[in-house]
């Protein structure tokens, strides 16, 4: 067991699994195997995103989905939250972390090691 601290901690869970990372054109409509799966309470991960230059897909491999094999070889890492989402910073945001830098805190050693990384967040 670790030493006791007075400084927060981020506790990171790896995820079981392969995870995909793929995107459409704009124009292009989303499968429908996505939307259903969307729709379903399986609890595994799926994130679409649509932007005007492209549409997202992220998610938990699975057979059903028509990703190409390259694009699903991820692995997953989750930052145990919840973290406060404040538009005003109070005394217990700032006493917990500096959230603005816990991304960059996680990503400078992947990028000095030269691992690609693609960033996801929810509320």
């Amino acid at each position: 067991m670790p030493p006791p601290s007075d400084h927060p901690s981020l506790h990171i869970k790896a995820a079981d699994g392969l995870y995909f990372v793929t995107k459409l054109s704009p124009g292009s409509p989303i499968p429908q195997v996505f939307l259903e799966a969307l729709g379903q309470d399986s609890g595994r991960f799926l994130s679409i995103t649509r932007t005007a230059e492209e549409i997202s897909i992220v998610g938990e491999v699975q057979d059903k989905f028509p990703i190409p094999e390259e694009d699903s070889s991820w692995k997953a890492f989750r930052l145990q939250g919840p973290f406060p989402f404040d538009s005003v910073p109070t005394e217990e945001f700032i006493q917990i972390a500096d959230l603005t830098g816990i991304l960059n805190s996680l990503i400078t050693p992947l990028k000095d090691a030269e691992i690609g990384i693609f960033a996801l967040s929810t509320l």
